[in-house]
């Protein structure tokens, strides 16, 4: 039912700029907006879920990193400039981070788009339009509300990935629209490559949900034999620490 569920809710959010854009005369640069309204909206509410659960569940897994973000910066110490290590210590603080530094690109390529074919935003559709995703959005919210305190730290670990990865594929969808287009800057033309992209890259969120993980301490069978026996048993080494690290995160602090 959950996967059901969010698949509608992933249609829905699509539907929206797309509805608005062939049936209700509203602007390109309207619906893309939109679509980089969605993905601040629904980053924060991802926020408000950890944050949500980790007071409600209090696993050690929320305070310590998790997604792989990586910080360097420099100390002087007597004279000498040392590396150290900036990046956030916590999941919420590693999502946070990351989450609002591709918002902020994703809102500058827009903007310099919109610039280059001279179209803008029309305040009223933006409106309309952001009243229906965010009612889409809450909806959701409200679906995980209510059980967060019985979820493993597992589940909220895998929205956070789920959710920076959905980020940083639209990033790259905006990219690739723009390169796809550069030739001929229409907004029409952009929007509809934009929106293809960014709606496959939605869909590949969604199918994991919806299909059995993979034996984790079992490598792929071409791999094996591509790389021979020395990588199968790397493999079985690192799935051993992964399994023992995901069950320490479950643990109360």
């Amino acid at each position: 039912m959950g996967v059901l569920f969010r698949l509608l809710q992933l249609l829905g959010l699509n539907a929206v700029p797309l509805a608005g854009l062939f049936f209700a005369g509203w602007s390109p640069a309207t619906a893309l907006a939109l679509y980089w309204c969605e993905n601040v909206v629904g980053s924060a509410l991802v926020a408000a879920r950890i944050a949500l659960h980790r007071r409600a569940t209090r696993k050690r897994g929320h305070y310590r990193p998790q997604l792989g973000l990586q910080i360097s910066g420099s100390l002087k110490v007597a004279g000498r400039t040392e590396p150290r290590d900036v990046a956030p210590k916590t999941l919420l603080a590693e999502f946070l981070y990351a989450v609002i530094a591709f918002s902020i690109a994703h809102g500058i390529f827009l903007w310099l788009l919109f610039a280059v074919m001279k179209v803008q935003v029309e305040p009223a559709q933006l409106r309309t339009g952001l009243v229906a995703m965010v009612g889409i959005q809450l909806v959701g919210f409200a679906w995980d509300a209510w059980s967060l305190a019985e979820r493993p730290f597992a589940w909220i670990k895998a929205m956070a990935q789920r959710s920076l990865g959905r980020v940083i594929l639209v990033h790259l969808a905006i990219l690739g629209g723009m390169f796809l287009t550069a030739s001929r800057p229409h907004p029409e033309r952009f929007f509809l490559v934009f929106g293809a992209l960014k709606l496959a890259s939605d869909l590949a969120s969604w199918l994991p949900l919806s299909l059995p993980p993979p034996d984790p301490s079992r490598p792929p069978r071409l791999v094996t034999r591509l790389a021979g026996p020395r990588f199968a048993e790397y493999w079985r080494q690192e799935a051993t620490k992964e399994r023992a690290a995901n069950e320490d995160d479950e643990r109360e602090r």
